[in-house]
């Protein structure tokens, strides 16, 4: 996932003034902070399509995804709700999902190093394989086109992290909240499975 901005102080969201003359003249003359987002972003893709590995880390992303469970654990003591002894496991399948990436991005270095384009080619297919991994078929309860574990939008703009436990823990469902927990614990250990050199 990625989130490219830029960021600053900006008077206008969705009002009747953000027109295109408007951005014209005010928000954006010349359309200077356009033209660099879509060369940041032309920039990513062209690295993206040419690297013989796929620039890909999942390490940061287990830890991120520990800090979405600390996010939510004081979510959860914010309403009163009992100690989240539930996101055990998903710390659990989270320290899982750091130690395979660490261990794949060790073999890929490696293989990079001896330009070895076999393993590297057999390593950007299980790449491929982990966001899938992070995907329940059943969905976020009450939202089930929402597959992903780890993102989904809120009701608004914003994103929501780990959005089935985030939401049981918003409704004070503690029953629910154990039983996403599992689910999400159950998805970061398939993508961590996805990122084994083992297999």
């Amino acid at each position: 996932m990625a989130d490219l901005t830029f960021d600053g102080p900006y008077g206008v969201y969705h009002s009747i003034y953000d027109t295109h003359d408007w951005v014209a003249k005010v928000g954006d003359p010349g359309f200077r902070y356009h033209v660099t987002m879509v060369q940041l972003w032309g920039v990513l893709t062209l690295r993206l399509a040419n690297a013989d590995a796929l620039p890909l880390d999942y390490e940061p992303y287990a830890d991120r995804i520990q800090e979405f469970i600390r996010e939510v654990e004081r979510r959860w003591h914010a309403t009163g709700g009992a100690p989240a002894t539930a996101l055990d496991d998903v710390r659990a399948a989270a320290t899982e999902l750091k130690h395979a990436a660490a261990a794949f991005n060790t073999t890929r270095d490696e293989a990079l190093a001896r330009a070895d384009a076999g393993t590297i080619e057999r390593l950007n297919r299980k790449l491929i394989t982990v966001e899938r991994a992070l995907l329940d078929s059943d969905g976020i309860p009450g939202r089930p086109w929402y597959r992903h574990q780890i993102y989904a939008p809120k009701y608004t703009y914003a994103p929501e992290v780990l959005p089935g436990v985030a939401e049981a823990v918003d409704s004070a469902d503690g029953p629910r909240v154990v039983e996403q927990a599992a689910r999400l614990a159950a998805a970061v250990r398939r993508a961590a499975a996805a990122l084994s050199i083992k297999q």
